[in-house]
């Protein structure tokens, strides 16, 4: 066991073994999982653009029509994106303990530990929905319409109208491990799993709503190129 030495002053510096820096046990490998969820709760979109102008929105109401809230893979079929999925899982961490530190959630490490793609290399930020029939949609299913409070202690309600496919909707991507040492497969299908349970992804997930919920279907390692 290598000594501490004190705080080295002047020119007489005494440089430690390399024994008390590096240890010889090899290095644990990134590693990648192929996933598929299932909606078991039907799908709102509700995608968010920024304008080019930010004053562009400045006092007005802009309705937006249900065509521009979705988002569309390179064939045209209904897709979402890579971090709603990402921001469930991470979110779902904060329900373990964080592996490094008494202090936090797993959730920390999970936002630097993981990458979700997709599995098209034409769109590898998006993941196209599969119908249970096992075709993509070309469409959505119907609108859902909701009253919901706007921002501000005096403001009123508006009238939301969003996009949805019913439950039974699939996603299948792939999640890249790239600190391995602190996140194993079983605590990252345990993520998942919790993801699916008490967030979900899409819109209408919270004020008692409860759209984008799934269930995870497939899970399974998968080689990795990075």
């Amino acid at each position: 066991m290598a000594t501490r030495t004190k705080t080295p002053a002047g020119t007489g510096v005494t440089v430690p073994n390399e024994e008390s820096y590096w240890d010889d046990s090899p290095i644990a490998q990134p590693y990648s999982v192929d996933f598929t969820i299932e909606g078991i709760r039907d799908y709102l979109f509700n995608r968010y653009d920024v304008p080019a102008d930010p004053d562009e929105l400045k006092g007005q109401n802009k309705v937006k029509s249900p065509g521009t809230m979705t988002h569309l893979d390179s064939d045209g079929h209904l897709a979402a994106r890579t971090v709603a999925v990402w921001n469930s899982v991470v979110a779902a961490g904060k329900y373990r303990q964080n592996p490094r530190s008494k202090r936090g959630s797993f959730a920390t490490v999970l936002k630097e530990a993981i990458e979700i793609e997709g599995l098209d290399d034409r769109h590898p930020d998006l993941l196209t929905f599969i119908s249970p029939s096992g075709k993509p949609y070309g469409n959505w299913e119907y609108e859902f319409t909701a009253r919901t409070k706007k921002s501000g202690a005096f403001a009123g309600f508006v009238t939301k109208v969003r996009p949805a496919i019913h439950a039974g909707w699939k996603l299948s991507g792939r999640a890249v491990v790239l600190m391995p040492e602190y996140v194993n497969i079983p605590q990252l299908h345990e993520a998942f799993a919790m993801a699916g349970r008490f967030g979900g992804i899409g819109d209408g997930r919270t004020g008692g709503l409860g759209f984008g919920r799934f269930l995870v279907r497939r899970f399974e390692e998968a080689d990795i190129s990075i």
